[in-house]
């Protein structure tokens, strides 16, 4: 609900003109470096309208990003 709709077209609610995921990836990593994440949650992604698997791939990327 935040990744920019044109890399992560199935989400319930399109960010249009979001970040890119390549600018989420870097505040991420950044995020993850602090050592303080405490929790997180993908909530707008919807797999039913993901068929070609293009937003679970970059959802999970930015997670392991963020969880690594």
């Amino acid at each position: 609900d935040v990744i920019n709709a044109v890399e992560a077209p199935a989400m319930n609610y399109l960010a249009e003109g979001g970040p890119t995921a390549d600018e989420l990836r870097r505040v991420f990593d950044h995020l993850a470096a602090s050592g303080q994440v405490e929790a997180v949650s993908v909530s707008a992604w919807n797999p039913e309208m993901d068929s070609d698997g293009r937003t679970r791939k970059v959802v999970m990327d930015l997670l392991d990003h963020l969880l690594s």
